[in-house]
């Protein structure tokens, strides 16, 4: 399985319907400044420590779109 980022960019490439970073430079640098900027989280550099618990939206570098970042803590073995 891949991690999650290149995840998301593989399935952007099926997608598109290209099979290779080939093909995707042949769609051009606006369909990989959208893919960039949808990744990107604008003047921030979110860290473990500076978020909540639980779901938080922030907006992404790709106007009128956003995503969501989940924190959770895995309890040990007795609930401790």
């Amino acid at each position: 399985m891949l991690p999650v980022p290149a995840q998301a960019f593989s399935l952007y490439l099926t997608v598109l319907g290209v099979d290779n970073c080939t093909a995707l430079a042949a769609l051009g640098p606006a369909a990989v400044a959208a893919l960039v900027s949808y990744h990107m989280i604008p003047n921030a550099a979110p860290t473990s420590g500076s978020l909540a618990l639980g779901e938080t939206p922030v907006p992404t570098g790709l106007e009128g779109y956003g995503l969501t970042i989940t924190k959770w803590v895995k309890c040990r073995e007795g609930g401790k």
